[in-house]
């Protein structure tokens, strides 16, 4: 079988002071699929729009950050990425600006953790670091000028306003140009993997019925893929594992989401046999995914990363999302909906599969998805 190995990679390199971009890398080491991230729990390219839930995390936004309810971000940590000429680690970089004109009255993201946060545009906005007595107080920023109007974005600590904005951290397009191709090549991967269900049997056709229990027995020392289809992974209400995934056993599952046009409702199913940080070596693909909705007030824990570099992620589920989240725009949260809790667990495995032969069939309960012409080998770094 040929071999080709494909080299997807991002390194950072300064642009001036404390900027940071992604630049090609020699082809001598293979990457992790989230890196170039610089260690954020959550990548948006466009817009995120923030209504409730939390993010454990750091949130980096390519667009614009309209402020739709309460909203927390760095709950338990403002990670490592420290822009130069800082003190503290950067926990919410928005690459755009606050829309505060489209934001709701009383809509506010706090960053916590003592971390600090990078606009790109202050149009609109007044960043302040003192009260209105022109005391030193944690900085906020708003669109009034007023230190207690309740429509803001708000720090933990005080930073100087100056070191807010304006500011760029990432280079968005460029990053996403290259999460886009590597979706497009994990696609690629041949599925080794059974979809069964609860009598331990293949599913006729290859069709999981709605409601299913599913049950997967995952091989050690190999990258276990499953390719699948949008309709048979919104079938599992329950997914069972016959063992955990680890870093030398990862679980690479490819959607394709073709039939349905890109857009996929998904209630996460109930999941048994991935507790605790084993979600780190999970990894949802979803290449060619335009939208996916985790409708309100249903479905477990999303335990793994998802990693849908094209979709606008709606984010209903107040379960939570164990994983990184990388995503074209996200939405989370909703009126009366809880949009959850994002827990920072990173992406932590090597991805090494072969890619589908042209013309071999999908094993039971997975789908042809995208076959390439020829045998091929896609190898990826595991996260620091």
């Amino acid at each position: 079988m040929r071999a080709l190995r494909y080299w997807l990679g991002l390194g950072a390199c300064c642009i001036g002071a404390g900027v940071f971009a992604p630049v090609p890398v020699p082809a001598r080491e293979p990457v992790n699929p989230v890196s170039g991230n610089n260690g954020f729990t959550v990548m948006v390219e466009r817009d995120a729009t923030l209504a409730s839930g939390g993010n454990e995390g750091t949130l980096a936004v390519g667009g614009d950050l309209v402020l739709a309810g309460d909203h927390r971000v760095a709950l338990a940590t403002a990670g490592s990425h420290v822009v130069g000429g800082d003190t503290r680690p950067t926990a919410l970089v928005v690459g755009g600006r606050v829309a505060f004109d489209r934001s709701t009255a009383t809509g506010r993201v706090a960053v916590l953790s003592r971390g600090h946060a990078k606009i790109g545009s202050l149009a609109g906005s007044v960043v302040m670091d003192t009260d209105d007595n022109g005391v030193p107080d944690r900085t906020r920023v708003n669109a009034t000028g007023d230190y207690e109007d309740p429509r803001r974005v708000e720090l933990s600590i005080r930073q100087p306003a100056a070191s807010v904005g304006p500011a760029t951290v990432f280079d968005f397009r460029r990053l996403f140009d290259t999460y886009r191709e590597r979706a497009a090549a994990l696609a690629e991967c041949g599925s080794n993997v059974v979809l069964r269900d609860a009598a331990g049997r293949p599913f006729p056709g290859g069709t999981v019925p709605p409601g299913s229990t599913v049950r997967i027995g995952l091989a050690r020392g190999v990258t276990n893929v499953v390719r699948t289809t949008g309709r048979n992974l919104a079938a599992i209400a329950r997914l069972v594992l016959g063992r955990g995934p680890t870093a030398a056993s990862p679980l690479l599952v490819v959607v394709d989401t073709t039939a349905e046009g890109g857009v996929l409702t998904w209630v996460p199913p109930a999941v048994t046999g991935i507790g605790g940080r084993r979600a780190r070596f999970v990894l949802f693909d979803f290449p060619g995914a335009v939208s996916i909705t985790m409708p309100p007030g249903r479905g477990g824990t999303v335990k793994g990363t998802i990693y849908a570099p094209d979709a606008t992620l709606t984010d209903t589920n107040p379960a939570g999302i164990d994983g990184n989240v990388i995503v074209g725009s996200l939405v989370q949260g909703g009126p009366g909906s809880d949009g959850g809790r994002i827990r920072d667990l990173p992406f932590g495995a090597v991805l090494d599969c072969p890619a589908a032969r042209a013309g071999a069939g999908p094993p039971s309960g997975g789908s042809a998805v995208r076959p390439p012409s020829g045998g091929a080998v896609v190898r990826w770094k595991r996260s620091s």
